[in-house]
């Protein structure tokens, strides 16, 4: 099966609601989103959409004209059937999909703050349920590229880039924390880790930052973005650093990281320089952070 690119990772349903009354209060050098125990709120605005960096990837690399195909678990249930029924309307291949009896698709309450800021209530249920048996590798053979994004399962990851690096198959990664400092600080054959993009925040990258010099001989690129602040790219061609675009009355700010990956790596697969890319990902992440849910602002080419 031909491919432009696969995106492996979660499916969720989200349910957004947005409030100029959500209180944000600090607590030990943290700010946290505190609302009254056992009262009512009413909010300005609520979305039902499909979320998780699964569909949210594949939908933006759909919508730049790549051929692609989508590899999430969900469960046999309503929030599956929007998911589905939003990567049908995105003309996202959905013959990938695993449906399994008896799981519940996962379900993310976010909870959004007038600045754009949010806190995420996740249920993750058959998203980080995806195994080595669930990924179709003798199908994938044929793809040009994989996205990979946080599934909750170090061997899964590891299988997924030996396969890349065995078939010759470009992989743009963008782990969670914890997934990064497994692979990164605790994988047992450091000599098989591969990926030719690496997306990382900046709390992710100061976890493994220690293996810098490992990272680099891994990762023929490595993105370590830094919100508002911008952000640096790390290759063997040299490092740089760009900045973020200054915006003002931002709506939501979920989904941004997974916009600025598929801006980023679906650029590149369409041809594009680095700095074109880097410019088409920092675009594409403002466009989703003016609009409420993960997909509703992703660039259409």
């Amino acid at each position: 099966m031909s491919f432009d690119v696969v995106s492996i990772g979660s499916g969720v349903l989200d349910v957004l609601l947005r409030s100029s009354q959500f209180t944000i209060t600090p607590v030990h050098e943290e700010l946290m989103l505190c609302e009254m125990y056992g009262g009512k709120q009413n909010v300005e605005d609520a979305v039902l959409a499909s979320g998780g960096a699964g569909t949210n990837t594949a939908v933006s690399f759909a919508r730049q004209g790549l051929k692609t195909a989508c590899i999430v678990e969900l469960g046999i249930d309503v929030p599956a059937q929007i998911i589905v029924d939003d990567l049908i309307k995105e003309k996202v291949d959905r013959s990938l999909l695993v449906h399994r009896e008896g799981e519940r698709t996962g379900i993310s309450a976010v909870l959004v703050a007038n600045d754009g800021s949010r806190t995420a209530l996740t249920f993750r249920g058959a998203a980080h349920h995806l195994t080595k048996e669930n990924i179709p590798f003798d199908t994938l053979k044929g793809v040009k590229a994989i996205h990979l994004s946080s599934i909750g399962n170090t061997q899964v990851i590891l299988a997924i880039m030996q396969f890349c690096k065995l078939n010759t198959i470009f992989l743009s990664w963008n782990p969670s924390k914890m997934e990064a400092e497994d692979v990164f600080l605790r994988a047992p054959n450091k000599q098989e880790l591969f990926t030719d993009v690496l997306f990382v925040n900046d709390s992710e990258w100061k976890g493994i930052a220690s293996q810098e010099t490992l990272v680099r001989q891994v990762a023929k690129t490595i993105v370590i973005t830094k919100g508002k602040d911008g952000g640096q790219t790390l290759s063997t061609s040299g490092d740089s650093s760009y900045q973020a675009e200054k915006l003002e009355n931002v709506v939501d700010e979920t989904g941004a990281g997974d916009a600025f990956a598929a801006g980023y790596t679906g650029s590149i697969l369409r041809g594009k320089s680095h700095e074109e890319a880097l410019s088409f990902a920092i675009d594409n992440a403002t466009g989703v952070v003016m609009q409420m849910g993960a997909k509703a602002g992703l660039l259409q080419l």
